[in-house]
């Protein structure tokens, strides 16, 4: 049996229905990891606590003896119950703020033609691949449009000048590969291929957030550092940070 091998490759045109769907997966990923922290939040633990006691005092369905060890299992279907209100309310109110920016990343101008748009100089969408199975991807946009409002606006009156700064669009590992580090490897790659294939390209530009706490650990060894918050976002205010690496902090890591 051959033993598979792992490869960071360029976009093909075969890929694109896969990376469109990764990108939307991707997309949606923080609002799962919010409603699951959001449920374990001790506000959350508590007013599912109170909720399922005032229930089960009307009810009158504290513990009792009197049915053998069954009887200290009557509060349970109560419990159980109140549970669902809680998730729903979660999700209900977390969604319109996840499911808008997702629709923003998904109406990018890179998302039109992806192929293309990631054949530009110094641009560049990279698969990863360890063996026949996919594995991650990550998109860098050298491009000088931060989004595709900004584009629309803009490119009527945009100098011909290349752009100083790339950014990470795009950037994602199956769960199961994040504890290997094989991210690290991926994000490098694609650093390395940006500012030797772009001599103008001072910095590159990332996203990253406490939800998805492999990115974060994958930028800051190389260099990113904080420049700003965006808004909160959910019942819990979860943000997402926007981080910059310059090319003289990237050189001196090497």
């Amino acid at each position: 049996m051959s033993e598979r091998s792992v490869i960071i490759r360029p976009l093909k045109a075969s890929d694109e229905k896969l990376v469109r769907f990764v990108i939307g997966k991707a997309a949606l990923e923080p609002l799962a990891c919010a409603n699951h922290w959001d449920y374990l939040h001790p506000l959350s633990l508590s007013i599912w606590m109170a909720l399922s006691a005032v229930f089960v005092h009307f009810m009158k369905w504290w513990p009792s003896g009197a049915h053998g060890i069954l009887g200290y299992l009557r509060p349970l279907p109560a419990i159980a119950a109140f549970a669902l209100p809680v998730i729903f309310f979660i999700d209900w109110i977390n969604r319109p703020d996840f499911e808008k920016r997702t629709q923003a990343i998904l109406h990018q101008a890179d998302m039109v033609d992806i192929l293309n748009y990631y054949a530009k100089p110094s641009s560049g969408l990279w698969i990863l691949d360890f063996g026949n199975k996919f594995v991650g991807l990550i998109a860098l946009d050298a491009t000088g449009d931060s989004d595709s409002e900004k584009k629309a606006k803009t490119s009527s009156r945009r100098s011909k000048q290349p752009a100083l700064q790339a950014m990470i669009r795009h950037f994602y590992v199956d769960e199961p590969y994040r504890t290997t580090g094989i991210q690290d490897d991926l994000l490098q790659y694609a650093i390395r291929q940006t500012f030797e294939s772009g001599a103008n390209i001072k910095s590159i530009q990332a996203e990253s957030t406490a939800l998805l706490p492999y990115i974060k650990k994958s930028l800051v060894p190389v260099g990113f550092k904080p420049i700003g918050r965006s808004r909160k976002v959910g019942l819990f205010g979860w943000q997402f940070e926007e981080m910059v690496l310059d090319r003289s902090c990237w050189e001196e890591k090497q």
